[in-house]
């Protein structure tokens, strides 16, 4: 039966005003209302707010500007007959050097300036 209509049941964490009576146990754990209520909360995700959908798109635009010089430094590499080694440790210095450290602590600055 759906939920409104179960006139006769009482359900777990809920209390009765008046009266006595005699229980029957139906269900236990997440077969029951609150639990199945526990798992639609836990099962339930927070939208990202306009800032993070904003520093998420800038994280794609750094990394793809990232890639980006880094296949140019490669190819120039290569076609300059460097040594692969030597091509490979520039790539992953170029490729870590253009991650931003500070963009956490320069967004919490200035969303506490502007507050």
């Amino acid at each position: 039966m759906p939920l409104g209509d179960r006139l006769n049941m009482a359900y777990a964490s809920t209390q009765v005003g008046k009266g006595a009576g005699i229980g029957i146990v139906t269900a236990t754990g997440m077969q029951t209302e609150v639990g199945r209520i526990a798992g639609l909360m836990a099962a339930a995700q927070e939208p990202n707010t306009p800032l993070q959908a904003r520093i998420d798109g800038l994280a794609r635009v750094l990394m793809g500007a990232a890639l980006a010089v880094v296949a140019m430094v490669v190819g120039i590499g290569l076609a300059k007959g460097m040594d692969a080694a030597e091509i490979l440790n520039t790539a992953i210095s170029l490729s870590v050097s253009t991650i931003p450290e500070g963009l956490p602590t320069i967004v919490t600055i200035v969303l506490a300036l502007g507050s």
